[in-house]
């Protein structure tokens, strides 16, 4: 069995598009997907499965579920246990000294973008705010606040015509911990 992360844009608890995490956790078992565990109920899932299951193909089926399950696009993003750690290793802004990591985000996206997409994000600070793109993810410090930042979700898909999804440098460090029981 090989563990998985599994990140989720487009639902929430309540509001716009709202799916409970039991019942979530419900819809990941009906996929035959074992030691389900969900985090702190924004979309955030751990899972199990067998490793001949890629994550592009679990992502499919996990996608089709929640589409049939909502009747709303939902964005799916997977990753091994072994991948998402790597990508945590990865983030450069933890090398820096002086950074504050309860101010550091990882923006997932849901393909690579090309490097001549890449150039369409512009410059990569805006006032102290700034990000490093690293292949599938771009690795985000915002010293005064992630809810005063242009560097959104939005700004990110817009300008790479991809899907993104944000979490805090806590919640993946916690996501990461999960998956090791």
């Amino acid at each position: 069995m090989t563990h998985y992360i599994c990140l989720l844009r487009g639902i929430n608890v309540g509001g716009k598009n709202p799916l409970t995490m039991v019942r979530l956790k419900g819809l990941f078992e009906l996929l035959k997907l074992t030691e389900v565990v969900t985090y702190i109920q924004s979309g955030n899932i751990v899972f199990a499965a067998p490793a001949n299951r890629s994550p592009a193909d679990l992502g499919i089926e996990i996608s089709a579920l929640l589409h049939q399950e909502t009747g709303n696009e939902i964005g799916v993003f997977v990753y091994t246990a072994e991948e998402f750690g790597q990508i945590c290793r990865a983030n450069p802004f933890i090398r820096e000294e002086g950074i504050d990591i309860k101010k550091l985000h990882v923006v997932f996206l849901d393909s690579t973008p090309t490097p001549d997409v890449l150039k369409q994000l512009g410059p990569q600070v805006d006032g102290a705010d700034c990000f490093i793109p690293a292949g599938r993810v771009i690795y985000l410090h915002c010293p005064l606040s992630y809810g005063k930042t242009r560097f959104s979700n939005q700004y990110f898909e817009k300008r790479l015509y991809l899907r993104a999804t944000t979490r805090n440098w806590n919640t993946v460090n916690k996501l990461l911990k999960l998956t090791y029981g």
